[in-house]
């Protein structure tokens, strides 16, 4: 996002179209500081600074408005104070000191940088500035407001998916959700946004989790999943209310790494044990209503290890997900999809591959390093493991082992934990 506003009202700005002599009008009875933020959408480095005089100039005529204005802005102020107690659990220790004392703090770690600021914020193009009633000096800050800055592959999808307006329209339903008003993209639309507040960035908690000491009003995934039910208005809550003579799977096919070799055959096999299928290519994925629509209606989702399983937050609750663990990818596999599995409401099995259903087996053989200690190769360092183990394998599933685990599914089903 260019900088998520966090708002229940417009605030006491008003937006207006920038032409060539400059803004002509703006908010009033501020004295003010200016924060500017060069955003891509959605991702770009970007230059924090705080201005002094120099910015003062160029605003000269904050201030000077009616005195119904400035009655105005009085009144945002007494709203403003919900949002600034919920601005400042987002900043913990000197992070909230210093947003307490300037308005404006940053918290950066491994995973995510994200600041955060209370005072009244105006999106101007490329441009946000952050109001104040104090002086300061400039500084200048770089930052990369995703959730995942350390991990460079996610980073250049990101870029490769800049700004475009596909991802607005494919998330729609969640960002309506998010905010009473429409997503805006400053860069393009030529007009002033003003907001009470703003945290730009993202910050990372884990795998599909949520750190619930972190989050104003303390919420857990469980509760994002009611979310998303909410968003997508799915019907089913449980995977008993499906209303369906075979159990329905759904099963993530994947076309360039980490396919099945034999998935026709794997899916005679699934028919075979009673399950209605459905094969869900990625392309399918692209519309959210129909694909959230399909998941919600499955008792069952299987897939390899991948992205495509972080789609089981759709799946009703007791309903099963049976992970395909690749060679060498045991760890991650239960970090990113097992172990977060009950906390979304759903069992969890695995199937894990053997040396021999792996298609990296006939490429080096049984003896090397690849195939007999997939931790040496780990210690090579996350760019060697990747191309090896994510990008460069795929599977020939052995149907007679996946055959155990799939009744064992089948059995999950009749007497699922109990979940809410």
């Amino acid at each position: 996002m260019h900088g998520q506003g966090v708002s229940s009202s417009p605030g006491a700005c008003k937006g207006l179209k920038v032409d060539g002599e400059g803004i002509k009008e703006l908010c009033s009875g501020w004295k003010f500081i200016i924060l500017l933020t060069h955003f891509c959408f959605p991702l770009c480095l970007a230059d924090l600074s705080l201005f002094g005089d120099e910015g003062k100039h160029h605003l000269w005529n904050w201030g000077r408005s009616s005195s119904h204005a400035a009655e105005k802005i009085d009144r945002d102020m007494e709203e403003r104070e919900p949002l600034r107690s919920i601005l400042r659990r987002l900043v913990r220790g000197e992070d909230r000191v210093k947003l307490e004392a300037t308005g404006f703090s940053c918290y950066s770690d491994l995973h995510s940088e994200v600041c955060v600021t209370d005072k009244p914020v105006r999106i101007n193009n490329h441009t946000v500035y952050v109001l104040s009633d104090q002086s300061s000096d400039e500084f200048k800050q770089s930052v990369q407001p995703y959730a995942r800055k350390d991990d460079e592959i996610a980073m250049k999808a990101f870029v490769i998916t800049d700004d475009k307006p596909w991802m607005v329209e494919r998330y729609k339903r969640i960002l309506k959700q998010l905010s009473a008003y429409n997503a805006i993209n400053p860069a393009e639309d030529g007009s002033v946004h003003c907001f009470p507040g703003a945290v730009i960035g993202l910050k990372y908690h884990d795998n599909l989790a949520l750190n619930t000491s972190d989050i104003p009003g303390g919420y857990s995934m469980s509760d994002f999943k009611h979310f998303l039910r909410k968003s997508y208005s799915l019907k089913i809550t449980t995977a008993s209310e499906i209303e369906h003579p075979k159990p329905v799977l759904i099963l993530i096919s994947r076309r360039t790494t980490r396919k099945f070799l034999n998935e026709d055959e794997t899916v005679g096999l699934m028919e075979d044990l009673g399950f209605q299928v459905i094969i869900t290519p990625p392309y399918n994925m692209s519309s959210l209503d129909k694909f959230a629509q399909v998941v919600n209606s499955c008792s069952v989702m299987v897939g390899a290890h991948g992205a495509g399983l972080a789609n089981s937050v759709l799946l009703p609750a007791g309903a099963v997900t049976v992970q395909v663990v690749p060679l060498g990818l045991d760890r991650a596999s239960a970090a990113n999809y097992g172990d977060p599995a009950r906390k979304i409401g759903v069992q969890y099995l695995e199937y894990k591959i053997e040396a021999e259903e792996s298609s990296l087996f006939d490429l080096y053989g049984r003896d090397q390093p690849i195939i007999a200690d997939p931790q040496s190769i780990h210690l090579k360092g996350y760019d060697v493991a990747r191309a090896v183990y994510l990008d460069g394998q795929d599977m020939k599933i052995n149907l007679v082992r996946l055959r155990e685990i799939l009744v064992q599914a089948r059995k999950l089903l009749g007497n699922p934990t109990s979940f809410k």
